[in-house]
């Protein structure tokens, strides 16, 4: 879906576009639930319970969910390039500490990406301006 512009500074989507996933790998979804729980409950790994510049703090289950879904978006990308013939490293599944994190999700042919998974009735990505450069 094409962005529109107001005036080249601000941008829309005109409308939501519903997204279909094909099938995710059943064993994906055990790796990535075996990495979320270690990442909350499991006390293996850590993720902050507050965004940058936030006002909410996440609870473990939160953190948990949001763990789930965002590792599932990254396998489900992994998947998609495999099924076109794109030659992609597998998403990253050590547990680190909290503080430290990774600066992408994949590189391939050297362009760093990195993959936001959202809300059901989210439009837009959220990036949070005090975890980059300007």
């Amino acid at each position: 879906m094409k962005l529109n512009s107001v005036d080249n500074l601000n941008f829309f989507i005109p409308q939501k576009v519903l997204f279909e996933p094909n099938v995710v790998n059943k064993l994906h979804v055990l790796e990535v639930l075996d990495f979320a729980y270690d990442m909350t409950f499991g006390n293996k790994g850590e993720h902050r319970n507050y965004r940058s510049g936030g006002m909410h703090y996440r609870t473990n289950g939160e953190i948990f969910c949001d763990t789930f879904q965002g590792k599932l978006a990254e396998f489900f990308f992994y998947k998609s390039l495999f099924d076109f013939g794109i030659s992609c490293p597998k998403p990253e599944i050590d547990r680190w500490e909290k503080g430290k994190w990774d600066d992408q999700d994949f590189l391939i042919n050297n362009t760093e990406i990195s993959i936001k998974s959202m809300a059901f009735f989210s439009n837009l990505l959220l990036l949070e301006t005090k975890d980059w450069d300007l």
